[in-house]
């Protein structure tokens, strides 16, 4: 089993989780990378950066597949979605954008368009400049720690040590 990390000085290391030996180190970011994550599958490594970009690396080789580029602040967070179906980005100004895995193109639909707008959860239909609120959050969104999908559920931590979990299929 490995184990996949983000460091300060721009690379993405793979290591054994049993020996603890460093097995690949991936170069490809420009900044400091802030999240890191292995697709369900273990195939693939996602991996999100302060210099805007979320890069796409094969797990076993290193190879980088792909850099995804549209978010105009640093990334936070990064994870994969719906059965490695679907990337979720998050930056640092609160805007998440969520990544097609078999094109790379940028989902239509809702959650590309939901942010962080000081403290509530706040989603942009595509037809409306303003965003509607959806969720209060219980504290201002620089507490915010990583932020997780799955379906319609969007988890995120806090620096205080709690996990909130909110459910948006109703």
């Amino acid at each position: 089993s490995k184990i996949v990390s983000g460091s300060y000085d721009q690379t993405v290391c793979i290591w054994d989780a049993t020996t603890g030996t460093l097995v690949n180190t991936l170069k490809g970011h420009t900044s400091y990378v802030t999240s890191v994550a292995f697709s369900h599958d273990s195939s693939k490594i996602v991996s999100g950066s302060y210099d805007q970009t979320v890069c796409i690396w094969d797990a076993t080789t290193g190879t980088l597949i792909n850099t995804l580029k549209g978010h105009t602040s640093g990334v936070k967070s990064v994870a994969f979605a719906h059965h490695d179906s679907f990337i979720i980005s998050h930056d640092f100004c609160g805007h998440c954008l969520c990544w097609r895995t078999d094109n790379f193109s940028e989902c239509s639909g809702h959650l590309q368009q939901l942010s962080i707008e000081g403290e509530w959860i706040a989603m942009a239909p595509s037809s409306d400049k303003s965003p509607r609120k959806l969720c209060h959050l219980p504290m201002p969104s620089n507490q915010l720690g990583d932020i997780a999908y799955s379906g319609n559920q969007v988890a995120f931590g806090v620096h205080s040590g709690e996990v909130y979990i909110l459910d948006f299929s109703a």
